[in-house]
Parts: structure tokens; sequence; C-alpha cells
């Protein structure tokens, strides 16, 4: 004999109003009551929205973006040119001419002064001053005159920037002392190749010689020096 359960009605009712989700969600619309659903129970996400920022306390105008102020442009100083080295104009044969007469000058006049001193020198050692002249001893006191003539020079030529024949004849050196000491070393080159540097003046224009191009001065008029 077979016995059947009484067949239990099943009352079906939607699940979706007033939960918060699609009826969808699941793939269930409808679910029976009071069965029991396997599975993780959903939880209805809480949707915030965002709150519209108020501004207070300042008006729009001061808001907007001020304007940037133009920075002026820098004045770009323009380089001054450097000032270039005076070109000495070309010097005429009356300005040789001068040269030579003060060299010629001083040529004399130290060497003797030498020689006078020299002598003196000979007096008080007791000796007659005509020993200077005799044989073999002449030479010897002529070169040491000559010596020391152009020591005096130089020696003039480095404090006073001049000498008795420059100052005759208006010439005057103008340079640093280191500068007319090399010049005056610089004059024994000119002169020991056969006077090559002494005539080079009268090739160039500034009338220099090799011991004025060497230390890169000379003796120049007192009015353009």
């Amino acid at each position: 004999m077979n016995t059947e359960s009484p067949e239990t009605k099943l009352d079906f009712k939607p699940v979706h109003r007033g939960l918060g989700f699609h009826p969808f969600s699941d793939g269930l619309p409808y679910t029976p009551s009071g069965a029991t659903v396997a599975g993780p129970v959903r939880v209805a996400p809480t949707i915030t929205r965002p709150q519209p920022v108020v501004l207070r306390g300042r008006p729009l105008a001061d808001l907007q973006t001020q304007p940037v102020a133009q920075t002026q442009p820098v004045a770009q100083t323009q380089a001054q040119p450097q000032a270039e080295a005076p070109v000495l104009p070309s010097l005429g044969w009356v300005y040789l001419l001068g040269r030579i007469t003060a060299f010629v000058i001083d040529l004399i006049v130290h060497p003797a002064f030498s020689m006078l001193v020299l002598m003196g020198v000979t007096v008080l050692r007791g000796h007659e001053p005509m020993v200077l002249f005799g044989a073999g001893v002449f030479e010897v006191a002529l070169l040491f005159s000559f010596a020391l003539g152009a020591a005096l020079m130089m020696a003039q030529e480095v404090v006073l920037g001049s000498t008795p024949g420059k100052r005759i004849v208006g010439l005057r050196l103008r340079g640093s002392s280191a500068a007319i000491f090399m010049r005056s070393f610089f004059f024994i080159p000119s002169v020991l190749f056969m006077g090559t540097g002494i005539l080079w003046a009268l090739f160039n224009r500034q009338r220099r010689c090799w011991h004025d191009l060497a230390a890169d001065v000379q003796p120049l008029p007192v009015s353009r020096s």
C-alpha cells in the first residue's frame, strides 16, 4: 500500500520590495516562503552621494586667478668695447735725429765723467794721473770708463726716466722701472749684432730699436709722453 505525503502548497512572493537591490541580481525572481537560500548573504551596497561644496565668506571675484604681474624685461647691458692700446704715430726723421744726438751726448759725458773719477782715485792712491795713459793701462782704463758710464746711464734711466742727453733734446722714458731696466739690458744684443738692433730704427715707423721693442718702452718727446 503506497503512502503519499500530502502536498504542501507553496506560496511565492516577491522578495525585492524594500530590500534595496535588483530582484534579478541572484537569478531567482521569487523565493518560496520559509525556504532557506544557500550561499552567502549579499548585503546591498550603500551609495553615498557627494555633498556639494559651498564656499562662504569670500566673493567669487576673489577666487578668480589673479593675473600674473608682467616682469619687466631686464635691460641687457651691452658689453663695452675694451679700450685698445694707444697706437704710437709714426715718428719722423727729426725724432730719430734727436735720439742720435742724445745718445752721442751721453756717450761722451758718462765715459768722460767715469775717467775723471778714475783719475781722482789714482791721485788719492799716490800715483800720477798720467799713469792711466801709459801703454797697456789706457785700454783697461777706457774699458772701465765705458762700463761705468753705461751703469750710470742705466741708473739714471731707471730712477729718473732720462739722461743728460735726453733732457737736452727733450726726450723721456715712460714705463715701469722693471721695463726700463729690461730695455737697458737688451741694449747689449742690439749693439753686439754689428749694430743691427740700433739701425733697425731706420726702418721702423715708430723709430724703435730692438731694445725698445723688447721692453715696449722708448724715449718720447716730453710733450707726447
